[in-house]
């Protein structure tokens, strides 16, 4: 029997796989915050949009070697894009953790303008040793501790001008010290904050 022609073809398994997360987690999760469908987007243009963002993602992929080959070395590379790249990041999880006060725009905003910055930054310093000139910045944890600051004064300044968040929409995702009741021992958050905190420093030591 012929398919009618109005029916939107089912994607295959493989497709599935890799355009949907894509579509999910940039759309969804990190863009709209809200459901396709509460937005209008048809199932077809869902789809289209995970595989245009999946194929941005293979040419970015396919062209970054390009970029970052006159890094010193891989491990050097990886250590600064993780300077750049992780603080917007991490004020956004530790605020929300922590403050109920929190918004999703100020989450959006922080993300927004941390992976900006980050990105500027990134751009500089490649740009500089592609041209063999010192970027003029301080050492980049340095940086990422700056940048993360800024990520955080980011967020707490947007959630102030911003409606706070009803209790119904927080719910539970406020850590409180309830969290860890009868825990003790190696369990207790405190001995393993400071387990943390006594490996950090000695790495540090070691390597400084």
């Amino acid at each position: 029997m012929a398919r009618n022609n109005s029916e939107v073809r089912r994607p295959s398994s493989s497709s599935r796989r890799f355009d949907q997360p894509s579509t999910s987690d940039l759309t969804k999760s990190y863009i709209t915050s809200v459901e396709a469908d509460e937005r209008g987007w048809s199932k077809r243009r869902v789809l289209l949009l995970g595989r245009l963002t999946t194929l941005l993602f293979i040419v970015i992929a396919a062209l970054w070697p390009l970029v970052i080959r006159d890094f010193p070395g891989l491990f050097n590379y990886i250590q600064q894009v993780f300077s750049y790249a992780v603080p917007p990041i991490a004020a956004v999880f530790l605020l929300g953790m922590f403050w109920k006060r929190m918004t999703g725009t100020a989450a959006i905003a922080t993300l927004v303008v941390g992976h900006a910055v980050g990105a500027t930054i990134l751009g500089w310093v490649i740009w500089t040793q592609v041209h063999e000139m010192p970027d003029g910045l301080p050492h980049f944890t340095i940086v990422a501790g700056l940048t993360t600051l800024m990520c955080f004064a980011v967020g707490i300044i947007v959630s102030w001008l911003t409606p706070q968040p009803s209790a119904a929409r927080v719910g539970d995702g406020i850590w409180v010290r309830g969290d860890l009741a009868g825990r003790s021992g190696i369990g207790d958050y405190r001995w393993q904050a400071t387990a943390v905190v006594a490996v950090v420093l000695a790495l540090v030591w070691i390597f400084r």
